[in-house]
Formats: structure tokens, C-alpha cells, sequence
């Protein structure tokens, strides 16, 4: 394996995980919101 071959594996792998990682955390935080009734009431405020 050419060593610019490991070295783009190893960061395709790094990047994915990261996005993985953003995702994750992105979904719950928006659970935690929701829950909390923060958001809700906002949208509330915002239709009204």
C-alpha cells in the first residue's frame, strides 16, 4: 500500500467518524430541547 493511499484512508476514516460524532451530538441536543419545552414554546412564539 503506497503510503499517500494509507495516509487518505486514514483521514477519510478520521472525517467520517468526526461527521458521525456532529450528527450524534446535533440530534441530542435537539432531543434535550425539545424535551425541556424550550423549543416548542419558541415556535409557538414565532407563529404567534
Amino acid at each position: 500500500m503506497p503510503p499517500q493511499l494509507a495516509i487518505w484512508i486514514s483521514w477519510l476514516s478520521l472525517s467520517t467518524f468526526s461527521l458521525v460524532n456532529l450528527i450524534i451530538w446535533f440530534f441530542q441536543f435537539f432531543i434535550v430541547i425539545s424535551f425541556s419545552g424550550v423549543y416548542p414554546e419558541k415556535l409557538l412564539y414565532l407563529e404567534n
